[in-house]
This record gives C-alpha cells, sequence and structure tokens, in this order.
C-alpha cells in the first residue's frame, strides 16, 4: 500500500476509535453536539421557547445557567455560557438567571424575579443531516419571594429546528416524559 494511503487510512481508524459512542444517551442520542457561535445557540434556544410559550413582554422567563445533560433526569450538567445567556437577554426573551433552589422536591423553586415565571435549562445543540439541529428545553415554573412556593411544575421538550430564511425555525416537537 502507498504510504499516502496507509497515514489516511489509519488516520481514519484513529478518528473511529476515539469517536464518542453517542447511542447510549437520552438527549440528542446518535448525534454530534453541533460547533454554532453563541448567537445561533441563542437563536436556536428562542425558536424552541417559541414551539412552548407565547413570547410576549408580560411573559417572564429566566435562565438556568447550568445546562442539561446528555444522559437526561435532572442533575447538574455544564455551565451554559456566558455568552448565550448575554444573547438571550439582549434578544428580550430572558429577563434574567436563577439556579433553581427548592425547600422540598414537590415545590417549586423560588427565584428574585418581579413576577413568577419559568426558568428554562437548555441542553446542547445537537447536528443533525443538512441544516437541521436538535434541543432540548426544560421549563419548570418558579415562584418570587412575595408568592410563596406552589406545586412544582416541570415540562421538557425536544425540537428539532432547520435554518430557514435567516432564522431558527421549529419543525418538530415531542414531550419528553
Amino acid at each position: 500500500m502507498k504510504p499516502r494511503i496507509l497515514r489516511k487510512v489509519l488516520g481514519l481508524a484513529v478518528l473511529v476509535a476515539c469517536a464518542e459512542d453517542t447511542s447510549k444517551y437520552a438527549r440528542g442520542r446518535g448525534l454530534d453536539v453541533a460547533q454554532l457561535p453563541a448567537t445561533d445557540r441563542a437563536a436556536i434556544y428562542v425558536a424552541a421557547l417559541g414551539g412552548s410559550f407565547d413570547l410576549d413582554p408580560g411573559l417572564s422567563l429566566l435562565v438556568d445557567t447550568i445546562m442539561l445533560t446528555r444522559t437526561g433526569g435532572e442533575g447538574p450538567g455544564a455551565p451554559l455560557g456566558a455568552d448565550v445567556r448575554t444573547a438571550l437577554r439582549t434578544m428580550g426573551v430572558t429577563k434574567g438567571e436563577c439556579a433553581p433552589q427548592r425547600r422540598a422536591p414537590t415545590r417549586t423553586p423560588i427565584c428574585r424575579a418581579d413576577i413568577p415565571g419559568y426558568v428554562v435549562r437548555f441542553s446542547d445543540v445537537f447536528a443533525m443531516a443538512g441544516d437541521s439541529v436538535q434541543t432540548h428545553v426544560v421549563a419548570e415554573r418558579y415562584d418570587t419571594p412575595s408568592t410563596g412556593e406552589h406545586n412544582r411544575f416541570t415540562i421538557e421538550q425536544a425540537y428539532q429546528l432547520v435554518k430557514r430564511d435567516g432564522g431558527w425555525h421549529a419543525v418538530r416537537k415531542a414531550r419528553i416524559d
């Protein structure tokens, strides 16, 4: 075998051997994390939120600074980048941040905010075929110190999005139980 071809074959073998097995994950199963700038990630998250909420100025959405894990559940993930959090706030979608803390597992977290609303937590953005991506969003109702705690309400949805006409659009969603 020619040395140049041999190097290519060996390089491909090393790449395949080092590739992460994404088939075991609950979020982004079989998909790799998309390498996107913060502005695109924020736009994808906004499009996904638009599939769950009427994004009017009266809605209070706070962003959780910790991302969802790929393995599922609510355990702590990697930090959500400050650049993405800033972009979400600049776009007028989120009104601040909250690291949800609750006194009891069945009660809402208390966040410092003017009005009650939802804390949103995002997964990574996963690359699909072509110009499509997938992401997960968990929205959890929160209360303020003046409203007190209520019963917990949390919903997780997975979104598939496509870039079209210069923006990201949700084309499919599924509730995750």
